[in-house]
């Protein structure tokens, strides 16, 4: 079980589980883009997933920007309610105490915690393992 930062969503994911807490719209919005127009596009891999591309040659993140921060400071507002829903957690640092593999939080203040970015599992393409796309 890892916790990744979405680049899309600037919001923490599951990377074990598929994207649920995305809408079709945004998944798909860049289903017309070929791979190798994107910026994180690396012959065979993507630069941002460290991944073989998909067989479909597209993705969600195609020229996503990416968060180039150090230290992430997170809220309620970096993760999807269903995500807590789901894990059985009231908020998003009992998130993090859950997932055995996530980096430990630390706590600024009630409601705000603190990760190194480079702590976070990389990003399998949100969900889905690219050996697994279409």
């Amino acid at each position: 079980m890892c916790l990744q930062w979405c680049h899309v969503r600037k919001i923490i994911v599951h990377n074990d589980h598929p994207c649920f807490h995305c809408p079709t719209a945004i998944r798909l919005a860049n289903a017309d883009k070929d791979c190798s127009t994107c910026a994180h596009f690396c012959g065979q891999t993507c630069a941002l997933t460290r991944m073989s591309i998909p067989t479909d040659r597209t993705c969600c993140h195609h020229n996503v920007e990416t968060t180039r921060l150090e230290t992430l400071e997170l809220t309620e507002d970096n993760v999807h309610p269903k995500q807590l829903i789901f894990h059985g957690v009231k908020d998003l640092e009992g998130l993090f105490w859950l997932v055995e593999s996530a980096p430990e939080p630390k706590v600024i203040r009630p409601g705000v915690i603190q990760v190194q970015m480079e702590d976070l599992a990389v990003p399998f393409v949100y969900g889905i393992p690219a050996s697994e796309w279409k």
